[in-house]
């Protein structure tokens, strides 16, 4: 799915970069309309459930954020956190002196 260009594997963010080969990678979706078809979702259902818009809207941001990444004159890094206790960023961006440039909000 990653040669089809609808997954991207994330690498875990860490100060230590050897921590970051001990950790698992995520899977980001890269198509969030193609995500809600693949998991039934439609606008009364995500309505009903307000818990399934989240999932549409970090595939949707993540995307956004991989293509304007392609355009800086500057290569940066798209990783995510997640602590101990599951609380996650969910896109982290760093460029190559290691200065973190964004990020987004904690669940």
């Amino acid at each position: 799915m990653e040669q089809l260009f609808l997954v991207r594997r994330v690498e875990p963010w860490f100060r230590n970069r050897l921590s970051r080969l001990l950790k698992t990678p995520k899977l980001q979706f890269l198509d969030s309309g193609l995500l809600a078809t693949l998991l039934g979702l439609n606008s009364p259902r995500v309505a009903a459930d307000r818990a399934l818009l989240g999932p549409l809207l970090e595939t949707f941001v993540f995307s956004k954020i991989l293509k304007q990444e392609s355009w800086l004159d500057e290569r940066c890094a798209l990783a995510f956190y997640r602590d101990r206790d599951q609380s996650e960023v969910d896109i982290v961006i760093e460029n190559d002196r290691g200065a973190l440039r964004a990020g987004a909000q904690l669940r």
